[in-house]
């Protein structure tokens, strides 16, 4: 792998991991602020996509539709098709900025996101492997 190419996909790997942490501190710090955390686990999974999409040579799209991006990781590795559940975490980027109706009210449901975007997380580093 080319030194560039590396330290892009190095650089989008600090945002996710900026991005989950931050979605872990604040989803500890108070239930009313479970949308802001959970939309930083959707910034952590689309930006570990879009690492992997670096990381293949294909400048991502700038949107935040985990399916997109899915579809995209595809076209170089079939099994990111077990990642399609995490397109779930898609109603939780821009859109939790603003009033809505898909709120996370509970305790399970912000785990279950951040256990999502974690996953995702994994499975991309998994494929890339960086020393």
């Amino acid at each position: 792998m080319s030194l560039k190419k590396k330290e892009l996909v190095l650089e989008w790997y600090e945002k996710a991991e900026q991005d989950i942490l931050a979605a872990d501190i604040v989803a500890e710090a108070n239930s009313m602020l479970y949308d802001v955390a959970a939309f930083h686990a959707q910034q952590c999974a689309e930006k570990n996509l879009k690492a992997f999409l670096v990381f293949n040579e294909l400048f991502p799209p700038k949107v935040h539709d985990l399916n997109q991006l899915i579809d995209l990781a595809k076209g170089f590795d079939s099994s990111f098709e077990e990642l399609r559940e995490a397109e779930s975490l898609s109603k939780y980027s821009v859109r939790t900025r603003y009033p809505a109706d898909f709120a996370v009210d509970t305790q399970q449901q912000i785990n279950d996101i951040l256990t999502l975007a974690k996953r995702v997380k994994d499975f991309v580093r998994q494929k890339i492997a960086i020393q």
